[in-house]
């Protein structure tokens, strides 16, 4: 599971089952990234509450383009957990083969994206790896291809967003999900960037 004690959603009572019990309506099981948060239920309330605003469709971008971000930016951080995750995801989402997805992940300027979503990719990069060296110039590109400033703060959201999830589940030691059984294997080898799950 991890490094640190979790509660599964069978051994959850209290406000920690009520919370569980919520996330069960609107999915087939709790995520072990959520889960990382299960001793502290406060705060898988307010993660919770911060996912519906930055990613699964809660921000100005789209869905699509904030699972872009997440994948890109999981991967360039090199988590294992959370780049097998979404690019396994992807993979059954779009039927896009492992070769299109590494590619993706990898050499996301030639992957066929458009400059609209190559320029947004190239910002939450840099927001991911060295936000020290964003510069006004940065959001100048991105108001010319079309971004407007509630979606620029939302890239900044987003990728945020992902670049804690990906330390937590490095740091913590997160292992693999049950689903991923059902990812091809050169798809989650490909995927392992960092720690091997």
């Amino acid at each position: 599971m991890s490094w640190i004690k979790t509660i599964s959603p069978k051994e959850a009572d209290g406000e920690l089952k009520n919370l569980y019990d919520v996330m069960l309506k609107n999915s087939r099981m709790i995520p072990k990234m959520r889960q990382l948060n299960s001793l502290r239920p406060e705060v898988l309330k307010v993660m919770n509450d911060l996912s519906k605003v930055a990613d699964f469709g809660g921000t100005t971008l789209g869905r699509e383009r904030e699972e872009l971000i997440t994948f890109v930016v999981a991967y360039h951080l090199n988590c294992s957990y959370c780049s097998i995750a979404h690019g396994g995801g992807m993979a059954r989402r779009t039927g896009a083969s492992t070769e299109e997805i590494v590619n993706l992940a990898c050499n996301y300027q030639n992957a066929g994206l458009d400059d609209k979503d190559v320029a947004m990719l190239d910002y939450a990069l840099k927001v991911a790896t060295d936000p020290e060296s964003v510069d006004e110039t940065d959001i100048t590109k991105l108001r010319e291809c079309g971004f407007d400033d509630v979606a620029i703060f939302d890239i900044v959201l987003n990728t945020t967003y992902r670049v804690m999830l990906t330390r937590m589940a490095s740091a913590l030691g997160i292992d693999a999900e049950d689903w991923w059984k059902t990812i091809p294997k050169d798809l989650r080898e490909a995927m392992s960037v960092g720690r091997k799950l």
